[in-house]
């Protein structure tokens, strides 16, 4: 009503259209028309009007708007679908150049992984190669049995290195199904010890007890592949002493079963670490997988050991798996079925039947090792006392009215109550009582080396102890009746006195530097050097070194202060330090003494006052005897040498026993010598000119100190007055001295001359083998030591190449002495491919001119 009210307001008419529902059921459309003549309230007065049916009207207008709604939602649709399908071909699209970017990046970068792999497996095991050469180089020399046990460390450890540098390869190979395994025989105890060797300085560190325990049933020789299982339980342990902060890492193996030609053994590593929760167990030996709670993730790595580990036990046809309680330590399991080889006799033919007569006491703090100890023992036949203490060995005296005396005694010296004296002085007695006394130390420990000497033991072993070398000691007491001592001390003369001892010489003068590094390396020494003390200083953070010898005059730091500052972290009988000065002792001992120095050398360094004070400061500690003469000398040279009168200048006879006979060595010294202060009498005059006294002064110390150590002796007396007047700035004293001491220096390089000249014979005998070479015969050794040559770089063999080059050079040519150098020398770097590419450019040259 109110739109037909405005309606006819506006317009004077209203026109509406109703649809009428009739009495019937049937649907009529009216158009009602009129004219309005006026309103009130809600009727509207009309003057005309019309009613009309306009039902079909209506009806065709009703289907023509559904007919286009139906259209325009028809459309709307249309358009609907088709931007769906641009849309979806767009994705299309690039879901198609997104995977072939992907293949492409893919393929990229398995190229890259593969030459990466490639590359880094060549460069790796070149330097390894050489370490393992360069051990068994020098164990054919006669070394001591603790020298050959540390060498057999480092060669093992290489191996092993490069064992777990082929992890990432080995983990490509089992993915492609390509991982070969090989077939030898071996001891499972040796695979063993190489493993723990691997880690003693590890868990010494930690101060954690490492227990290895293998079954005596283990049968000795086994067939499979050693690298293999090394591998496997070098990931296990190294992850067990990553998680582990104190406790115990015990490896153990066991015989579960055995037939006529196969044994299962397993193995366990067992540690007392963080532990694995069990929600974990499922996916630990997947790939890249970790145990991932925030508490373990700081321990990093790759998730690839354990997946590696499975894979290699499911090859070697065994089964792994894992037992571990959060907080309590984890023990990982894995079996494996070994071809054995049976023994002759039904018993060990190793273990002695000696054995079953002794009597032995193990005292052990650790329950595990305790253990491992009393099964052990029982095994090869001995009746075995079991204690855990000091204390309890002390009551087992007092309640026994006659003492009881063991032929064998086992013990620990880390035992908590071993600083009581009733104990120790017990202990002592039983040291004289028993037949063998093994004291048992931690790697590094020396102060549990020290409680051993106290009461007495001479006879150590670190931990854990090896079964073959403690049955191999054994058997050495009680089945041959040999004193071990002796025999050792017997080896140790007839090697190297001090080998393998690290010592960091501190030198800033390079000529003094060269001749105490070569009077260290002739006795063995593992000499690392530092030309000052803030070098000095950070060495010894960096390495652990048996004694530090130091200069006390030297730029930037001295001797002294450097001293100092080392006390500050390592004690006197840590690490003892022999300071070296042209100075009398009396000069300067006061303030070495307070600087913490130990001894106290004069230069010019005199060879058996050097291993002199070497034994008195770490001899006791390292087993280290005095130094004999210098060995694998020519001694006819030798004897010329020494008979030789002294040239002006030059004590040759001294230079030359100051090196321990080593004439070649002196030889290079005194050439480095003379080139080293030519320019002295220039320099010291430019000092002076500046008046920099000091500086001066610093300079004649250099040339006194080096003088003294060739034997230079009235050049060091003439240097050593220089030196004094610098100090005391004295211009005409100076100025009276510098041409003496230059006029010396001068007759010291006329007679170092002279004394080169007498070693020409070797250059004249190298020229005599060149002409050789000219010779059919000897073209025909050339060609057949450069293929042999070639032969051992191909396996990348550092010492077999080294011995053939040495033998080439003479034979080859002077115009091709660059060429051969650069060979010896890639060859000393393992850089073997470069070495090839140098062989082969040499073999066509030498061709060519024939």
């Amino acid at each position: 009503r109110k739109g037909l009210r405005q309606q006819g307001e506006e317009k004077g008419v209203v026109e509406a259209i109703y649809k009428v529902r009739l009495p019937g059921g049937s649907i009529v459309w009216l158009k009602d028309q009129a004219t309005v003549t006026a309103f009130k309230k809600d009727n509207i007065y009309i003057s005309s009007g019309s009613l009309t049916i306009v039902t079909k009207e209506m009806e065709a207008e009703e289907e023509l708007i559904k007919a286009q709604k139906m259209l325009k939602e028809k459309a709307r649709a249309l358009n609907l679908a088709r931007k769906i399908q641009e849309e979806n071909s767009a994705r299309l699209s690039y879901a198609i150049e997104q995977i072939e970017a992907a293949r492409k990046d893919a393929e990229k970068a398995n190229r890259a992984k593969s030459e990466f792999l490639a590359v880094i497996s060549h460069e790796i095991r070149n330097p390894m190669n050489g370490i393992v050469g360069t051990c068994d180089l020098i164990m054919a020399d006669d070394l001591s049995r603790q020298q050959k046990e540390y060498l057999e460390i480092v060669k093992n450890s290489a191996f092993s290195l490069l064992g777990l540098i082929n992890d990432i390869l080995d983990f490509s190979k089992i993915e492609a199904g390509k991982l070969e395994f090989q077939e030898v025989q071996f001891d499972v105890r040796d695979v063993v010890d190489e493993v723990s060797d691997i880690f003693l300085e590890l868990i010494s560190k930690k101060n954690l007890e490492l227990i290895v325990d293998i079954d005596p049933d283990v049968p000795v020789q086994l067939i499979s592949d050693p690298m293999r299982l090394r591998q496997v339980l070098i990931n296990l342990t190294s992850n067990a002493l990553k998680f582990t902060h104190q406790g115990e890492i015990i490896i153990r193996v066991e015989q579960s079963r055995r037939d006529r030609s196969h044994a299962e053994l397993i193995f366990r590593v067992t540690d007392t670490g963080i532990g694995i929760a069990p929600q974990y167990f499922d996916n630990l030996f997947d790939s890249f997988t970790q145990v991932n709670d925030g508490l373990n993730r700081e321990y990093g790595g790759t998730g690839l050991g354990l997946a590696i580990c499975r894979q290699i036990i499911e090859m070697m046809n065994g089964a792994i798996w894992v037992e571990s309680v959060k907080g309590e330590g984890s023990s990982f399991y894995f079996k494996v079925p070994f071809k054995y080889i049976q023994p002759k006799k039904t018993e060990d033919p190793r273990i002695p039947a000696v054995f079953n007569q002794y009597r032995a006491l193990v005292v052990q703090e650790n329950k595990s090792s305790l253990q491992m100890f009393r099964q052990l023992l029982c095994s090869w036949g001995f009746t075995v006392e079991a204690m855990s203490s000091g204390r309890q060995v002390l009551d087992m005296f007092f309640q026994n009215s006659i003492s009881k005396e063991f032929d064998l005694v086992i013990m620990d010296m880390g035992l908590g109550d071993l600083a009581d004296e009733k104990v120790t002085g017990k202990i002592k007695s039983m040291v004289t009582s028993s037949g063998l006394f093994i004291a048992l130390s931690r790697m590094g420990r020396n102060d549990e080396v020290n409680q051993a000497k106290e009461i007495g033991v001479d006879r150590s072993l670190t931990k854990p102890v090896k079964q073959s070398l403690l049955l191999e000691i054994l058997k050495n007491h009680f089945e041959h009746d040999v004193d071990t001592d002796k025999t050792e001390k017997k080896q140790a003369h007839s090697g190297k006195p001090f080998s393998n001892t690290p010592v960091l010489l501190v030198e800033d003068n390079a000529i003094n530097l060269k001749i105490g590094s070569e009077m260290l390396r002739m006795a063995g020494v593992d000499v690392d050097t530092a030309q000052n003390g803030i070098e000095a200083i950070e060495k010894v953070q960096k390495k652990d070194y048996a004694a530090v010898l130091i200069d006390i005059q030297m730029p930037h730091l001295d001797g002294i202060e450097a001293s100092r500052i080392i006390r500050q972290q390592f004690s006197k009988t840590s690490l003892p330090i022999i300071a070296m000065s042209a100075h009398a002792k009396s000069d300067n001992w006061k303030a070495c003494l307070e600087a913490g120095i130990n001894d106290y050398i004069l230069k010019p360094i005199s060879r058996n006052v050097l291993f002199t004070a070497l034994k008195n400061q770490i001899g006791a500690s390292h087993g280290i005897l005095s130094p004999g003469p210098a060995a694998n000398q020519d001694e006819s040279r030798k004897a010329f040498f020494e008979n030789m009168e002294s040239l002006p200048g030059l004590n040759i006879k001294e230079g030359i026993e100051r090196l321990g006979g080593a004439a070649d060595i002196y030889a290079d010294i005194l050439n480095d010598f003379c080139k080293e202060y030519t320019t002295f009498h220039k320099r010291v005059k430019h000092l002076i000119a500046d008046s920099d006294f000091k500086g001066a002064a610093t300079l004649s110390h250099s040339l006194k100190g080096a003088a003294g150590n060739i034997s230079a002796v009235r050049l060091f007396d003439s240097a050593k007055s220089l030196e004094q007047a610098c100090w005391n700035k004295n211009y005409d004293e100076i100025n009276r001295l510098l041409d003496p001491v230059q006029s010396d220096y001068q007759e010291v390089c006329r007679s170092a001359g002279q004394f080169l000249g007498q070693m020409k014979p070797g250059k004249i005998k190298k020229k005599a083998i060149r002409a050789e070479a000219g010779t059919k015969d000897g073209a025909d050794t050339l060609t057949f030591l450069m293929e042999s040559l070639m032969n051992s770089l191909e396996q990348c063999d550092p010492v077999q190449s080294e011995s053939v080059i040495e033998k080439m050079e003479p034979m080859v040519d002077a115009a091709w002495s660059k060429q051969i150098s650069s060979l010896a020398a890639n060859i000393k770097n393992y850089q073997f491919d470069a070495a090839k590419a140098n062989l082969k450019t040499l073999m066509k040259n030498i061709q060519k001119n024939r």
